[in-house]
């Protein structure tokens, strides 16, 4: 380069150099904006990239962190834990301590990158990049051996405590909320898919739980929902979930109540023996002796048994009182001498933004012939997501309808099931709302 300069005149070098400075000033820009990968080393991590981590950085002062969280892959995506079909790979955040973000692992613990779209857009709460080893909530390493002659000291780690749980802000906030419009208040999660990630996932899980439960207003918790339909394995699993829960709730949370939701898909055949042995064929785990030895299991304050589904099976045989015929079945199993026993409904939520159902949907379900015999029913579909779509049951933007009038005269007996991260308008307006019709409210948490 030195000799190709030499043989430049002045004006030819300070040529030269201007074209560089032009060639640097516009190429940048590119070699910026290059797409990922296009440059050797640029690619975005791989959700499953297995990494070491650095020193911690200084913990932020915010607390809007969100609370333990379990992503499930569902096909060939990843969804959050609650509505996926399964859960044989799950990823669990946890927040680490040292610098107050969610950090995510395997079920063998090794650490990886939230799947997207978590990462990028929710990095504020979540690890998203860069070389980590995650320290999960509730994780206790094994105690450091000291050797000073002539004797070995056994020095223990402290045992986690709730202090470690940073509560998410949506969710505390919507407590507060449906406080202050006198609701009866509950706060809902599945612990199945922790239970299943694993100890470590499983203790964060319920610690959360608990210190959710724990503010003010707060009646119980309900820490599953239409129970051994997915998920888990066997009977025996079951039984042992509902023990190791129900344990660990009521030691945390002496005087609060516990939940369960339940689903007995057969219920509904009432005696016709091809709708019967069809649904134990398609729903092994929930067939009505099971579901009666679960509920038995363990004390549960309240069973919560699924409604408004599998009516196109239903229908094909005929059947078309299934509400009735399952509420028939309930009081011959003599669970009202258990818990107090109502119902999840399910099927009047609508997917679009206009409700099409009626007062005759609403008789057909609390009416004379419905069999509910003035139960209580919690309402599911408020603005609610899942792997089929968003589904209400008002009117978007909190438009009242017809089938919303109806079950005003049945306020009493309705709760409705909130997620505070997904509201219709927002938070205070939505409660304000739904406290009109309902007395009773279950935030997701």
């Amino acid at each position: 380069m030195k000799k190709f300069f030499s043989r430049l005149s002045r004006r030819e070098r300070h040529l030269a150099v201007g074209g560089i400075a032009l060639l640097l000033v516009f190429a940048a820009p590119i070699f910026a904006f290059a797409d990922p990968g296009l440059i050797e080393g640029s690619a975005p991590p791989d959700v499953t990239a297995i990494t070491e981590r650095p020193p911690p950085a200084p913990k932020p002062t915010t607390t809007a962190v969100r609370g333990p969280r379990v992503f499930c892959k569902d096909g060939a995506r990843w969804v959050t834990a609650r509505y996926a079909d399964s859960c044989k790979e799950p990823i669990v955040c946890t927040v680490d301590a040292g610098d107050g973000l969610y950090h995510c692992v395997t079920r063998e613990n090794r650490a990886v990158i939230p799947p997207a779209p978590t990462c990028p857009q929710e990095q504020q709460y979540y690890y998203c990049g860069g070389a980590v080893v995650v320290s999960t909530l509730g994780y206790t390493p094994p105690p450091t051996v000291t050797p000073p002659p002539p004797t070995v000291t056994v020095q223990p780690t402290p045992s986690p405590t709730i202090q470690q749980v940073v509560l998410r802000d949506s969710v505390r906030g919507a407590l507060a909320v449906a406080r202050a419009a006198n609701l009866r208040t509950w706060v809902e999660t599945d612990l199945v898919p922790a239970y299943k990630a694993g100890d470590t996932a499983f203790r964060a899980a319920l610690t959360s739980l608990a210190a959710y439960a724990a503010e003010p207003g707060v009646t119980g918790v309900k820490f599953a929902d239409n129970l051994a339909f997915r998920n888990l394995a066997s009977a025996k699993e079951v039984r042992a979930f509902l023990t190791a829960a129900t344990t660990a709730l009521r030691t945390a949370l002496p005087g609060k109540q516990l939940a369960v939701g339940v689903v007995v898909p057969e219920l509904g055949c009432g005696a016709n023996a091809g709708c019967v042995n069809a649904m134990r064929a398609k729903y092994p785990l929930v067939t009505r002796a099971l579901v009666d030895s679960y509920v038995r299991a363990v004390p549960i304050d309240r069973v919560y048994v699924a409604t408004g589904l599998f009516s196109s099976v239903y229908a094909k045989y005929g059947i078309r009182t299934p509400a009735r015929l399952q509420w028939a079945g309930v009081v011959a199993l003599g669970w009202d001498a258990l818990a107090q026993v109502g119902a999840r409904e399910y099927g009047l939520a609508h997917p679009g933004a206009v409700s099409g159902l009626t007062k005759a949907d609403v008789d057909l379900r609390f009416g004379p012939d419905s069999g509910l015999a003035g139960r209580t029913v919690s309402l599911w579909g408020h603005k609610a997501s899942d792997s089929t779509g968003t589904y209400r049951l008002l009117n978007a933007g909190l438009a009242t309808n017809r089938l919303w009038q109806a079950l005003a005269p049945y306020r009493g007996q309705l709760s409705v099931v909130f997620d505070p991260d997904s509201p219709e308008t927002g938070v205070s307006e939505d409660i304000g709302v739904l406290a009109a019709t309902v007395s009773e409210i279950f935030i997701l948490a």
